[in-house]
């Protein structure tokens, strides 16, 4: 049986959603749990895998959408899931965890001030946004989560 609930208006970067789908599967009662963006190409992955949910219908790409796998019919589940999210969030939003030691900036200006000397840039943004962010005039390197 699939539990989902949808995450309105809360954009995060692919990476950090993987890391917390792998945390959030580890839940009781659980089998698996995918936490990916509403975008087109996400919601077409979550049906390929078994983890579609009419409710990611509603779903915009600024919109996380959890997918829980699980025995059991308890509604319980999904809350349980949905505190455990919220907790995941609030601590990468605090900086806490394994990425507390990377350089984080909102602007590229500030990132060319705090690593002046950095040859790569790790670009993590909605996919529709990736190519003008990563189209770099400045001789360094794209990476992008999208």
């Amino acid at each position: 049986m699939i539990h989902a609930f949808i995450k309105k208006g809360c954009f995060q970067d692919s990476v950090s959603l993987m890391i917390i789908s792998r945390k959030l599967s580890e839940s009781e009662n659980v089998d698996d749990v995918s936490v990916m963006m509403g975008t087109p190409a996400n919601k077409a992955l979550l049906d390929t895998t078994g983890f579609w949910h009419d409710d990611f219908n509603n779903a915009t790409p600024n919109d996380i959408c959890v997918a829980i796998r699980s025995e059991a019919a308890d509604a319980g589940i999904a809350q349980a899931v949905m505190q455990q999210l919220e907790e995941a969030l609030k601590q990468l939003a605090q900086g806490s965890g394994s990425s507390q030691a990377l350089t984080q900036v909102r602007r590229w200006d500030s990132a060319c001030q705090k690593l002046p000397d950095a040859s790569l840039a790790l670009i993590s943004v909605a996919g529709e946004y990736a190519a003008e962010l990563a189209n770099l005039d400045d001789c360094r390197h794209a990476a992008g989560f999208c």
